[in-house]
């Protein structure tokens, strides 16, 4: 089939039907294809970590020359005051860490800047890509490593598929063989002739057809662990970019924290990617170069604040739980009045400690159920005493409310004494 591209007249079908060429290529040409589509996938998500300053041309590029080789540099140039260009710092004297301080320059059309003294240059920002000035190579490792592993599952899954195959000594015997196999797809049952004897059959005298098995079927039940540590790679490969993925072949005796507990470590990989971004916008700053913004994207930042740890939110929690402690209300205390009838009570006394007699309760009265009022015929204030009661055997609530004055109470105590 004719690519659409070298077409003359180009017909595209209105509902997309794409032609799949996966499947017609060489093994070598399909091993390249799955190496590229990896590399893609991860490059298209590496370089969706930052957001960057619409100032600068293609910042997408900017953020792969930093990848792919360690450095580069925001120049002036015909084509934007904040281009991104390779950089090779290659001589002149040397700073006192070593560095030296000329460098050249290219843009993607190969023309050549030069700059001395870079550091304090304000015509050039120099940018690295991670504490150790190094590029990033684990994508191209990855990707290698995952085209590998679909070449050895599209193998297994192809020896695994039940293919015995009879041998037989003339052609006779072939066509034979030939014709049964045919009926058995089709589903037909046919007589064959056979010049034998049947008591043979019955005593398993004659041989049976030989079969030669160059594919096991039992093979198949080992392309999960395959699929396993294809699920594996990816995971490493997202780990390498700070998004910690939960593997979807989790074992039954790893826990959730286990399983978790790479998350922080995911995120700490970023931080080399940042501070060396964030220290060349601050340097241009510094330098009056340009006051350019610069931070995570929303899918990163929103993974950093699920995930990393925050010592400030944990005091703020600590503090409000404190706080609900101090102004929560004590569990009220229960003590059992056991009487020598059936008819024994719970007292809800909130105020009577453990040492105190059951059967003072009706002359000790708690704090709590005292409300100050005024009495209607003395005008003194009067002692309200409300007693709630369980009966234990019908579960029903007596509640009995007093509300004699204190000089009655204690007429009625004096009296109760002299009894």
């Amino acid at each position: 089939m004719e690519s659409i591209s070298n077409m003359s007249n180009i017909n595209v079908d209105p509902q997309m039907s794409f032609y799949n060429r996966y499947q017609k290529l060489k093994s070598k040409y399909r091993l390249q294809y799955d190496d590229t589509m990896y590399a893609n996938m991860g490059w298209n998500v590496l370089l969706s970590m930052f957001k960057y300053d619409d100032k600068i041309f293609r910042p997408e590029l900017f953020d792969r020359i930093l990848h792919d080789t360690g450095v580069c540099s925001l120049i002036k140039t015909d084509t934007s005051p904040l281009t991104p260009v390779f950089t090779f710092i290659n001589g002149g004297e040397r700073y006192a860490d070593g560095f030296f301080k000329n460098v050249s320059c290219f843009d993607m059309t190969g023309e050549q800047y030069d700059f001395e003294d870079w550091r304090n240059n304000p015509e050039i920002q120099v940018f690295f890509n991670n504490l150790t000035y190094s590029p990033d190579i684990f994508i191209e490792k990855y990707s290698y490593m995952l085209s590998e592993l679909d070449t050895s599952i599209i193998c297994n899954v192809i020896f695994s598929r039940l293919k015995p195959i009879p041998i037989v000594k003339d052609a006779a015997g072939k066509a034979k063989i030939d014709q049964i196999l045919a009926d058995l797809v089709d589903g037909k049952i046919k007589t064959i002739i056979q010049e034998l004897d049947l008591t043979d059959i019955v005593d398993n005298n004659r041989p049976s057809i030989e079969v030669l098995n160059l594919t096991d079927v039992e093979s198949s039940k080992y392309i999960q662990y395959l699929q396993h540590l294809h699920d594996n790679l990816i995971s490493r490969l997202f780990f390498m970019m700070g998004l910690s993925i939960n593997d979807t072949g989790k074992q039954a005796q790893i826990s959730i924290e286990e399983l978790n507990k790479n998350k922080d470590a995911a995120i700490s990989l970023l931080n080399g990617w940042y501070t060396m971004r964030k220290r060349g916008f601050d340097e241009m700053r510094e330098k009056g170069m340009a006051d350019l913004e610069f931070d995570f994207s929303d899918v990163w930042k929103s993974e950093i604040e699920v995930n990393v740890y925050n010592p400030e939110d944990e005091a703020k929690i600590d503090e409000q739980e404190t706080e609900a402690e101090l102004h929560g209300e004590e569990p009220e205390e229960i003590t059992v009045d056991s009487n020598s009838d059936d008819n024994s009570t719970v007292d809800s006394n909130p105020e009577e400690g453990a040492d105190s007699d059951p059967s003072d309760s009706s002359d000790e009265q708690p704090a709590e159920r005292e409300s100050s009022g005024d009495d209607v015929s003395s005008g003194e204030p009067t002692e309200v005493v409300v007693d709630v009661n369980v009966n234990i055997n019908t579960g029903e609530e007596e509640i009995t409310v007093d509300t004699n004055s204190e000089d009655e109470k204690e007429d009625e105590d004096e009296q109760s004494d002299d009894n």
